[in-house]
């Protein structure tokens, strides 16, 4: 495994030493291979829909925020318990975990437009399921939530 620039206590290099610790195999499948697929699926809810999806696609919106934000809380855990418990640090973990937490900010103002939207459109009298899953038009427009999957 590929380490620059963190060494263990034994022959393994950070990486290696931490892939293969107690607190890597506490978990019923490899955690990398968990964060991989974790990763994927968010970067596939990030590209899906336009600018607009916090009122066309609300669901998408809701599933991509309950991604990101327990992802970034446990990528936050397990890079201060790496030096703490495990002794070594991961550059593939940091990068990961930096990754992690460039995309909070980003996506935190999104999933705040698409809560402000369904409350709003809710008090409006319109139905909540129905906007939640195929989105609504804000008020004075004509176009409501069309599903595009093209862009």
């Amino acid at each position: 495994m590929w380490e620059s620039l963190f060494s263990s206590p034994s022959a393994l290099n950070g990486t290696e030493y931490i892939i293969t610790s107690e607190v890597s195999k506490a978990w019923p499948i490899a955690d990398g291979g968990l964060g991989a697929m974790s990763y994927m699926f968010e970067i596939l809810m990030g590209v899906m829909g336009s600018r607009l999806r916090w009122r066309t696609m609300p669901w998408m919106v809701a599933l991509f925020g309950i991604v990101v934000g327990p992802l970034g809380v446990v990528s936050i855990y397990f890079v201060i318990i790496q030096p703490i418990t495990i002794g070594t640090y991961c550059t593939i973990c940091l990068l990961a975990a930096l990754a992690m937490l460039i995309m909070i900010p980003f996506s935190l103002d999104e999933i705040v437009a698409m809560v402000q939207f369904m409350v709003w459109n809710t008090r409006r009298g319109r139905p909540f399921w129905r906007a939640f899953f195929r989105g609504d038009a804000l008020p004075g427009g004509t176009t409501g939530g069309e599903m595009s999957f093209d862009a």
